[in-house]
């Protein structure tokens, strides 16, 4: 990335994050774009779903996903992004999870009230590349590397009692680098840090517990649906400053509202089909406007192989709105599928414990609007689950 003049990198996160002119002087924008395949695959939704990723976007819905894993990892993965604009300027997500799952160590325990604890350790980086800086002339002068960086570390707990509810936190230590590039010289380098953090809940109500529908032979066909609540509020804390001229900024407060509804056809307690729908809004709690409401579809057969789609509506600059696609594929879907499951029975044996619950998923997505500066943006990730 070469400049002749002053490049505030926060500039280029009004596109990244789509959010528009109307956030001025808020940094760490990047905080709240969205990396995981199968949320982009979805429109970009993210409080609803349950998955490895969950800490890095709604803590709450780690709680729900700690219930029924001991261990996750999702590996680091690297999203060019807006190439029309920079040509390496990238995304980078990771995490790593575990805990206590009562279900998972106590599966013989037939009580109906059930918990989880579960951490986690995540970070997301915005590397700018090689940054020039450049005399009047266009003579080169030196380069930098700017990056802006948040680590979280994350704290949810799961109950099971006829309802799913998590709830969680999440600490984020920022840093993010204050340097301008400048014709004739640039700024002193210096480097800002603090903390910011996040709070979310996730409800999830499975109709056929709450209403006994479970069939007594599991050899039936079964029809299972399980509307969700989420709530996330992110990023919260104090100012941050200095990092534009002008002095310290607000962090990029947001607040999310979602609903989900959640299908599955089962026959022999296989999961053949699931359909899940999930409704999200989000409100920009700096400017206080509504900024954006995403959709977003998952078709699953067998639970191996999943189809998504969703686009999101720009609330104010409708030339913002985007559609989004996206495949997944579930590693213990197919086993479960061809083979068998044998998850659920007890074994003090570690590595046959490991076999019979590991799972590996493959997430791909693609934005498309030939309108967006996003358009043509591609996420990949591989996660691991036990």
């Amino acid at each position: 990335m070469n400049t002749k003049f002053i490049l505030p990198c926060l500039c280029i996160l009004f596109f990244a994050a789509n959010i528009s002119a109307q956030v001025k002087n808020q940094p760490l924008l990047f905080a709240r774009i969205i990396n995981s395949p199968r949320a982009v695959g979805m429109g970009g939704i993210s409080a609803n779903l349950v998955d490895a990723q969950s800490a890095l976007y709604n803590p709450g819905a780690f709680g729900v996903f700690s219930l029924d894993n001991n261990f996750s990892l999702s590996l680091p993965n690297n999203t060019k992004w807006l190439e029309q604009l920079a040509d390496d300027l990238h995304l980078q997500t990771w995490s790593v999870g575990g805990g206590y799952s009562h279900i998972k160590s106590n599966q013989d325990d037939k009580t109906q009230f059930k918990y989880a604890i579960g951490l986690s350790y995540s970070e997301r980086i915005l590397d700018y590349g090689r940054v020039s800086r450049m005399d009047q002339v266009g003579n080169p002068l030196d380069s930098f590397y700017p990056k802006d960086q948040i680590n979280s570390y994350t704290i949810a707990f799961g109950i099971d009692y006829k309802i799913q509810i998590g709830i969680g936190y999440s600490l984020k230590k920022y840093s993010t680098d204050d340097q301008l590039i400048m014709v004739g010289g640039p700024l002193p380098s210096t480097e800002t840090t603090g903390n910011m953090y996040d709070f979310g809940l996730l409800i999830e109500f499975p109709l056929h517990e709450l209403f006994q529908l479970v069939p007594s032979n599991v050899n039936n066909m079964s029809f299972e649906m399980t509307p969700s609540l989420s709530f996330v509020k992110s990023n919260l804390g104090d100012n941050i400053g200095p990092v534009l001229i002008g002095g310290a900024a607000q962090p990029p407060k947001a607040r999310k509202f979602g609903f989900g509804l959640n299908l599955y056809l089962l026959y022999n307690a296989k999961n053949y089909i699931s359909f899940q729908f999930v409704y999200e809004k989000e409100r920009d709690l700096v400017v206080d406007k509504d900024l954006f409401t995403r959709k977003g579809l998952e078709f699953g057969l067998m639970n191996t192989i999943f189809l998504r789609s969703g686009n999101v509506e720009d609330l104010i600059y409708t030339d913002s709105d985007y559609s989004s696609y996206g495949i997944g594929f579930s590693l213990r879907g197919l086993l479960t599928a061809f083979h068998g499951s044998n998850s659920n029975d007890n074994t003090t044996d570690t590595m046959g414990y490991i076999l019979k619950n590991i799972d590996v998923n493959f997430d791909w997505a693609k934005i498309n609007e030939e309108s967006s500066l996003l358009d043509d943006t591609k996420f990949m990730k591989l996660s691991i689950t036990i």
